[in-house]
């Protein structure tokens, strides 16, 4: 019935003109936060441009008023529309996941155990299950902080506990009795590897909690014509991309030339979406070296998500070393030149790997893998 009545709500708003649905957003966001909610922070980052014809996506782009300002690519939500930031989790026993592909963009760190989660962004789409819902850590809230999102979660470490409670931030626990009936354990999976929710569902928590449904969002630049126009990367080709976070654990990203989209595969073994059975795909991959610290004898990390550091951008099959900074709580990306990077509109999957220990390899199709990881060697990327 909530999710239900959700829906309506956001449909009765899409038919209004743009002047109300300004004036409405407006009030609605005063009248619903709770007053320990933080204000909405000031907007950041590049302004969203509209796509040429060309790359709209054929019919299905047909009637949509809005271009995201995450994917680049339209949509029917409003750029206010809040955000949420699920914490997804990548044990084998998770595997495969449900909605990474919903999601406009993916976090990628470690948690405890050398094993990562993922932080997914989720602010165009309207429906469909998320899941394995897990934990949060403090380095997950510093990005929810700068998509000024709600967060979606099960638990948390003490200290990432007590900086929600302590900053009244706005948190969907899928542990706590007011979760009941939005949040659900599935019966094909073990606990704590099978508690999921729904998109309809988190919209509606956040309705029962008044909090506010508007928000900052943060806008990246795209490629105004990423197929043949300027702008696109240059760099080396990167027909695959090997992201080694250590021993145990690995990514790697094949590219399709056909859908200009790279297929993502954990340990060898094809990473695909348990809802649909497709393959996960991404538009863009960023990949961030970070400092990591072990903080204690569970294994919990403190990521350095502040400091900045080198990096590597790959998309349409060229892969470009970048250095990066945290922006008003979002990481971004800069060339040589000091040109923020520009994406394909699509999907983007940030991999933040330890500044210390990780590898990045990267090769063009038909080119022998390069065997080592120096830090300046041909086709291959490592801090030291």
């Amino acid at each position: 019935m909530l999710a239900e009545r959700h829906r309506s709500i956001r449909r009765l708003v899409r038919t209004l003109s743009l002047g109300a649905l300004s004036l409405i957003v407006l009030l609605a966001g005063c009248r619903s936060r709770p007053a320990s909610e933080p204000e909405a922070p000031p907007a950041d980052g590049p302004a969203v441009r509209a796509p040429a014809p060309e790359e709209k996506g054929g019919d299905a782009a047909v009637g949509k008023p809005y271009v995201s300002p995450l994917t680049g690519l339209p949509t029917d939500a409003a750029p206010g529309r809040r955000a949420i930031v699920a914490i997804i989790e990548n044990s084998p026993e998770a595997r495969p996941q449900s909605g990474l592909d919903r999601a406009d963009v993916v976090y990628e760190l470690l948690a405890e155990g050398g094993i990562p989660r993922f932080a997914a962004v989720y602010q165009t789409a309207d429906a469909g299950t998320i899941g394995p819902i897990r934990s949060i850590r403090p380095y997950f809230i510093r990005l929810a902080d700068g998509f000024d999102a709600v967060m979606v979660h099960a638990g948390g470490s003490p200290e990432a506990l007590k900086t929600i409670a302590d900053r009244g931030l706005p948190s969907l626990n899928g542990l706590l009795g007011e979760a009941d009936p939005y949040f659900w354990r599935a019966s094909f999976r073990k606990a704590p590897h099978n508690l999921y929710t729904s998109l309809e569902n988190v919209r509606a928590m956040m309705d029962k909690k008044h909090y506010r449904d508007t928000g900052t969002v943060p806008g990246f630049r795209f490629l105004v014509d990423p197929w043949t126009g300027p702008g696109r990367p240059v760099g080396s080709p990167a027909d695959e991309l090997l992201v080694r976070y250590n021993p145990s654990y690995r990514v790697t990203y094949t590219y399709d030339a056909e859908s200009r989209t790279y297929r993502r595969a954990i340990n060898g073994q094809p990473h695909s979406d348990l809802e649909t059975g497709k393959p996960l795909t991404a538009t863009n991959i960023l990949v961030l070296f970070a400092r990591h610290r072990i903080l204690d004898s569970a294994g919990r990390l403190a990521i350095d998500l502040d400091g900045g550091g080198r990096g590597v951008f790959v998309s349409l099959g060229r892969a470009v070393p970048v250095t990066w900074e945290n922006v008003r709580g979002v990481l971004r990306a800069y060339t040589e030149d000091r040109a923020e990077i520009a994406f394909a509109p699509g999907q983007t999957w940030v991999e933040v790997v330890p500044d210390v220990g990780a590898t990045v390899q990267y090769r063009g199709a038909g080119e022998a893998p390069d065997g080592g990881a120096p830090a300046d060697g041909g086709g291959a990327a490592s801090r030291p």
